[in-house]
């Protein structure tokens, strides 16, 4: 008989039982509402633009409420027109606006879209870490991650001897995040032709999660997968305007690909959501085919938070990092502290009000020794500042021995 506590077993999740939240809700949200309950005054930080959005934007979204009408399920018939126009002139890709885009509510949908539609229990996803969360949509679907763990001293750059180790003939997915998160690497067009080159030759599908392609600096050059010859029949493109077009309360992205391709995401997004928000489709729309200044404002603000982050770890021996090519993110290196990783960003939430993520929670995060944590810096500089300054200051505390607030507080 159940004792009152324990679930009755039809009452148990299956595959959800099996993997965690969603790391960053865990501790951008959860925990750091916490913290604010007891009285923590807790930075913001953003992992994209925080520019208010512009009254061509807000106002598209408005008329749309206003209009009440849905959508088609895969998407406003005017922004997936954009949407192939973009693609076209940005990325050098190809696609049938009718056939060839799934709008999604954020780009994590259309990932896991893809997912649902194209592994099946068994099924090996290879993707390289550290990476974005992903590896637990991977185990949910009922598939098995195999992460390729990339070098720091590397850059984070791709080691193709130890990706092409990883594939099996149970691999039916190489999964790629370019520009990376956490880490922020850009992959070169040869690496990305090596990556081709081996999805050929083992007949793999390529998702590549492109979300963070306007944020790359110091000359370096984003490309897209689907645009290498010969890969439009085997990429799904993901993109978002929650992070490029800043509309973090409009939740939007899409998958972009062959028509075949894109038939069996496009039938799964159906059923999860049957058709996406009007005001955020039109929000969306008016981004892509109105000015762009406000996003280059925007672009500027980050690239001055990377470089005054940057400035300050260059005076820091306690602190490693490797300087973000592209995306929103620095991915820290503590290790030098010989302190765990929670602890580390319970402490600096707790005492410094600054949010993390540790680097445990990333694809490949748990194989790194030592301890390691993604920082966003998106926000205004003086946020920038204040976070920076938290950072190195809780550093010197491990180096103290005094890590005590943070377990203490939650």
């Amino acid at each position: 008989m159940p004792d009152g506590n324990t679930p009755a077993p039809h009452l148990i999740p299956a595959a959800t039982g099996a993997i965690p939240r969603v790391p960053s809700t865990i501790w951008a949200q959860d925990i750091a509402a916490v913290a604010k309950r007891r009285g923590v005054d807790v930075i913001s930080l953003a992992g994209g633009i925080t520019d208010p959005l512009p009254p061509h934007v807000v106002e598209a979204g408005a008329a749309a409420l206003a209009s009440d009408r849905r959508p088609h399920s895969r998407g406003d018939a005017r922004l997936r027109g954009a949407v192939s126009e973009k693609l076209s002139r940005d990325n050098d890709v190809s696609v049938d606006p009718e056939s060839g885009i799934v709008v999604t509510n954020g780009a994590m949908q259309a990932v896991a879209c893809a997912l649902q539609a194209y592994i099946e229990p068994g099924d090996q996803v290879v993707m390289l870490g550290p990476g974005f969360f992903v590896h637990y949509l991977i185990s949910f679907y009922g598939g098995e991650p195999r992460v390729v763990l990339c070098r720091e001293e590397d850059g984070y750059h791709l080691d193709v001897d130890r990706l092409r180790e990883a594939i099996t003939d149970r691999t039916k997915v190489i999964l790629l995040i370019n520009p990376g998160n956490p880490t922020g690497v850009v992959y070169t067009i040869d690496e990305l032709q090596e990556i081709a080159e081996l999805a050929e030759s083992h007949d793999l599908l390529v998702i590549s999660d492109e979300a963070y392609e306007r944020f790359v600096y110091d000359g370096n050059v984003h490309t897209s997968m689907a645009s290498l010859p010969g890969m439009d029949r085997r990429t799904l493109t993901v993109h978002s305007f929650t992070k490029c077009y800043g509309l973090r309360a409009g939740r939007i992205g899409y998958a972009a690909g062959d028509e075949e391709l894109v038939g069996p995401v496009a039938k799964a997004f159906e059923w999860a959501t049957l058709t996406g928000n009007p005001a955020s489709q039109a929000m969306a729309w008016a981004a892509l085919a109105g000015p762009q200044d406000w996003i280059e404002d925007g672009m500027r603000e980050l690239l001055d938070n990377r470089d005054l982050i940057r400035r300050r770890l260059e005076k820091s021996d306690l602190i490693s990092t490797v300087v973000p090519q592209g995306a929103t993110f620095y991915y820290l290196n503590f290790s030098r502290l010989g302190v765990g990783e929670e602890e580390f960003c319970r402490h600096l939430l707790a005492r410094y009000g600054v949010p993390t993520v540790p680097g445990a929670s990333f694809a490949g995060g748990e194989m790194q020794e030592g301890c390691y944590l993604r920082l966003p810096f998106g926000g205004s500089t003086d946020t920038i500042e204040r976070a920076i300054q938290g950072v190195q200051a809780a550093a010197e505390d491990a180096v103290r021995g005094d890590l005590r607030i943070g377990s203490h507080l939650f």
